[in-house]
């Protein structure tokens, strides 16, 4: 199967907040952030209200409450500034350059104006359909994104990527409600 496509700075974008959702260690990171700070600022607040000011106990307790429930807003925010950055200073140049992917039996191979690069199927790990895309995540830390809305027959590209996990025994995760969050 041949595609062609190219790709904007919001693609690879999603891609890299797509690898931080599933993080294990940015998920952990930002469930501790979640809970520990709250915590902490619940307990001064209730220390303070019941040994020396009662208003500063309630304001340091409602503080904690409001952390709780808007820093997680916030930190998505700051990761999205921070991987944005990450694209702009290091991505810029393959934007929007045309892309050709051929998938083989046994290779995946790709063509764009840096050259031309021949990947194993067998290295795929793990291969993520959301929305609008398919990210295909190598052993090698590597990641590719490809946009659907770019893709001519996308339900017989989607049946093909399908068809090849199977075969080669790659992990295919669906997930079509997906959002940075």
């Amino acid at each position: 199967m041949k595609l062609e496509f190219s790709l904007t700075k919001d693609d690879m974008l999603q891609m890299q907040l797509f690898m931080a959702s599933i993080s294990e260690q940015v998920n952990k990171s930002r469930k501790k952030t979640k809970w520990r700070v709250p915590v902490a600022y619940a307990v001064l607040g209730v220390i303070l209200a019941v040994t020396a000011e009662m208003v500063f106990g309630i304001i340091f307790f409602a503080f904690g409450i409001l952390w709780f429930f808007f820093y997680p807003a916030i930190l998505a925010k700051r990761y999205e500034k921070i991987y944005r950055k990450n694209v702009d200073e290091n991505l810029t140049n393959r934007a929007d350059k045309n892309i050709e992917l051929t998938f083989g039996d046994e290779y995946l191979e790709s063509k764009d104006y840096t050259g031309e690069a021949k990947l194993k199927i067998s290295t795929i790990e793990r291969v993520d359909e959301v929305r609008d895309y398919c990210f295909l995540k190598f052993d090698s830390g590597v990641g590719l994104v490809i946009p659907l809305n770019q893709i001519s027959e996308r339900n017989g590209f989607i049946a093909y990527i399908k068809t090849l996990t199977a075969d080669n025994a790659i992990a295919y995760h669906t997930d079509l409600d997906w959002r940075w969050k």
